[in-house]
């Protein structure tokens, strides 16, 4: 059996998730406003455009799983997309931040549309990888880990390079896109140089409809699924609504920068506490846990003091800890679920990780066309102090329905096992010796 990666497999590993966050992060919180406003689109028509995106990706994201899952060539099945992925990401990306005066929607959409894919293109595979790549089951769980912490990274100086340049955003656009190139040209030298080789399935690629039916057939599958899509609808809610939940109980959105970065440091800083405790306790008691810690969290939202600063921070700090284990132990129980149906035929991480990309896409596309138009029905962002009934509503969509959601997820897991996972003939989980 492989020994144990060591820090500097781990880290080659781990950072080329640093550029895909840090683009991640201009794409979900800044570069919408500044073609909506800066360059005048307009809110409805940018929404609209990167609602189209994610909900292209949903569709794309199981096919280019499926598609690196079904490559053989002498570099492996992973390492070819990943190269190509590269190769039309950053150029379109470059395109995207910096697109010049003016821009049309339909060339914007068409822009986003492609990047959209081409990051899916180079990030699928890769984190295919990261499920493949340790035959230690614990050992999934640091990769995830790593792979979160940088991801952390990323988000954090994404943050703190356009809050250095507030009054020039094209500048900040334009560091960003210089980072992010180099990081990717190095995270990917040092993956190819230092990450061992994974082991690759020989032999005929799997059928599309066997690989479906394959995968679907695993009640662990489907119950970890179902968890992860109620979890990162409840997340995406709060992620959505923390702005606007700023404004209304704080007065004002100077606040908000310092608590989103509180969220992520929080959520970084916890991950070596949930990786002890999975490797005590069971991955799965332990996600069990933190959907438990973060309900709790949620529901003491009603009773916050608004514009106590030291009560909001602490909830921030609980949460962005959950926020990290949400992250990182679902994608290891993938790891290990993926492991045991590998056979020396078939294997189906890339198709498996497809499916749990386009959910989570799809969890933080739906909030947005649930809790924006309710609350904008009942005049919460007309500028006026919120009366009783808009304050409820918004504490429903921010805490008490991401709470609901996480006991939801939870029930569906407590009855998967809470030792090691592996699948038997009859799909059910059942206990029995950690492979490594």
């Amino acid at each position: 059996m492989r020994p144990y990666l060591n820090i500097s497999q781990l880290f080659a590993y781990g950072l080329l998730s640093m550029p895909l966050s840090l683009s991640g992060t201009l794409l979900i919180a800044f570069i919408p406003t500044y073609y909506a406003i800066d360059l005048g689109l307009g809110l409805g028509l940018v929404g609209g455009l990167f609602v189209a995106g994610r909900l292209l990706d949903v569709i794309t994201d199981p096919l280019i799983g499926l598609g690196s899952d079904r490559t053989r060539s002498r570099y492996g099945a992973r390492l070819p997309w990943m190269f190509i992925g590269a190769l039309a990401f950053v150029p379109l990306l470059w395109l995207l931040i910096m697109p010049g005066e003016a821009i049309s929607p339909l060339r914007a959409g068409l822009i986003i549309g492609a990047l959209f894919v081409a990051y899916t293109v180079l990030d699928l595979p890769y984190s295919a990888i990261g499920l493949e790549l340790s035959p230690h089951r614990h050992e999934r769980t640091v990769l995830a880990s790593v792979k979160a912490a940088f991801q952390v990274a990323g988000a954090i100086s994404a943050a703190l390079i356009v809050a250095a340049f507030p009054d020039a955003i094209a500048r900040a656009f334009s560091l960003s896109g210089a980072l992010i190139t180099g990081l990717v040209i190095l995270g990917l030298f040092l993956f190819v140089r230092w990450v061992p080789p994974y082991p690759a399935p020989s032999g005929t690629p799997p059928r599309v409809k066997a690989a479906l039916a394959a995968i679907w057939r695993q009640k662990p599958y489907r119950r970890l699924m179902s968890a992860f899509l109620l979890t990162q609808t409840g997340s995406a809610l709060i992620f959505g609504l923390t702005a606007l939940f700023i404004l209304t109980n704080f007065g004002g959105g100077a606040l908000t920068g310092a608590f989103i970065l509180l969220v992520l440091v929080s959520s970084a800083a916890a991950l070596p506490l949930w990786l002890r405790a999975s490797r005590r306790f069971g991955k799965v008691r332990t996600w069990q846990a933190a959907l438990i810690l973060g309900a709790a969290a949620l529901w003491l939202v009603p009773i916050l003091t608004p514009g106590h600063i030291l009560q909001f921070a602490v909830f921030c700090i609980i949460v962005g800890s959950v926020f990290g284990a949400d992250a990182v132990l679902p994608t290891s129980l993938l790891a290990d679920i993926s492991d045991a149906m590998t056979t020396d035929q078939a294997g189906h991480a890339g198709l498996m990780l497809g499916y749990k990309n386009a959910l989570s896409k799809l969890g933080f596309v739906a909030p947005m066309g649930l809790a924006f138009p309710v609350l904008g029905a009942m005049g919460l962002d007309e500028g006026a102090s919120a009366n009783t009934a808009q304050l409820w509503a918004l504490i429903f969509f921010y805490a008490l329905l991401p709470a609901l959601l996480r006991m939801a997820a939870f029930t569906i897991i407590r009855r998967m096992d809470p030792s090691d996972i592996h699948i038997s003939e009859d799909s059910e989980i059942s206990e029995g010796p950690a492979a490594a």
